[in-house]
């Protein structure tokens, strides 16, 4: 079968639909994942906010539960 301008061409416009379409999937996958990602941080943070105790904030801006104990901040983590 001889290939045709017309025939190249819409073999060109089928590989950019499906490479488009390809990439409309990813960047979807993407916002759901940075949907998920921060219901899960408002989560946290208003599971740390019912906690009893002081909330404090890290120096990456998340919430951490922390312990204050004379002129000392100690995170909740570390045991005495």
């Amino acid at each position: 079968m001889k290939t045709t301008s017309l025939m190249l061409r819409l073999r060109s416009i089928w590989i950019m639909s499906s490479w488009l379409r390809h990439e409309g999937l990813a960047a979807a996958a993407m916002v759901v994942r940075r949907r998920e990602k921060n219901l899960q941080r408002l989560e946290y943070e208003q599971k740390l906010e019912s906690d009893v105790g002081q909330v404090g904030v890290d120096s990456r801006g998340q919430l951490r539960r922390v312990r204050v104990m004379d002129d000392y901040i100690i995170p909740a983590e570390c045991g005495l």
